[in-house]
Parts: structure tokens; C-alpha cells; sequence
């Protein structure tokens, strides 16, 4: 019996060092895969800002050339933040797309806004965030309902 589990146990440490020792090396993701990770990373950052009522935090990430205007977004977002005491935004993503010039981030969301009244108007909508592919991946315009400056 001692034989057969001496056996048993040496047979396990040679499969286990055999397969588990494989010395692969870790895969590199894409450069696509790094530019999607780039722009969702970007768009949960900005999420997050909006939601703590940090919009400087949020026009950080977004291009001088943002096609909606630079100084008209920073102004509403700084209207939200007046108006609204808490915002509540759940974005989820649908897909990311890349073409040559910008990674495309395809999503849904809905919201709550209460404002300093007690009133909660909430809201949903689609919306593509376009980000320009560089080392920073600025955004540079939103297509479709725009889940952050709610008041114009």
C-alpha cells in the first residue's frame, strides 16, 4: 500500500510540475485592445467625476476641439453643479468600435438629477462617445444624448 501511494504521489508532482510549469510567455494585448481599455477607462473616469460633482475633472479628459464646443460643455457642467445637489448616471456599454482616427464607445444610460428643491427628474438616452486615438484619448465629440451637463 505504502508502494502504491509513493507511486500515486510521484506521478502527481510530475504531472502537476509538467503542466503547471509551462513557462509561457504572457500575451501583449493589441493595439486596438489597449485603445478600447484607453476609452473606457476614460469614460468610467468621467462617470465618476461627473457623479462627485468634479466637472474641471471631467473637461480634463476632453479635447480643446471638442466638436459640441469646449466652452459651452464646461458652462453646463458647471450649471449641473449649481442646480444639482446629487447625480446619479449608470452607464452601460453596448460595444467599442475603432476606426484609423477614433475609438467609439457605444453605450446606454439612464439617470437621476435631484435638485436642491428635492425634485429627482430622471432621464436615459444612447450616446457614442468618439475619442481620438492618442496617447491621452481625448474626447472629442458625443453623438446622441449626452448623459453629463443636463442643463443648457
Amino acid at each position: 500500500m505504502t508502494a502504491l501511494r509513493l507511486v500515486v504521489v510521484a506521478l502527481v508532482i510530475l504531472l502537476s510540475a509538467s503542466t503547471g510549469c509551462g513557462g509561457k510567455a504572457p500575451v501583449k494585448p493589441s493595439e486596438q485592445s489597449d485603445k478600447a481599455a484607453k476609452a473606457v477607462q476614460r469614460l468610467a473616469d468621467m462617470e465618476k467625476a461627473y457623479e462627485s460633482r468634479k466637472m474641471d475633472d471631467i473637461v480634463s479628459g476632453v479635447s480643446q476641439d471638442y466638436k459640441n464646443g469646449y466652452a459651452e460643455l464646461l458652462a453646463s457642467l458647471r450649471k449641473d453643479s449649481e442646480m444639482f445637489s446629487k447625480v446619479s448616471v449608470d452607464i452601460k456599454i453596448d460595444r467599442v468600435e475603432e476606426t484609423k482616427d477614433d475609438t467609439r464607445v457605444v453605450t446606454h444610460w439612464t439617470g437621476t438629477w435631484t435638485t436642491k428643491d428635492g425634485r429627482t427628474p430622471e432621464g436615459r438616452g444612447e450616446a457614442v462617445f468618439v475619442f481620438a486615438n492618442s496617447e491621452k484619448a481625448p474626447l472629442v465629440d458625443v453623438i446622441g444624448d449626452m448623459p453629463f451637463s443636463m442643463v443648457k
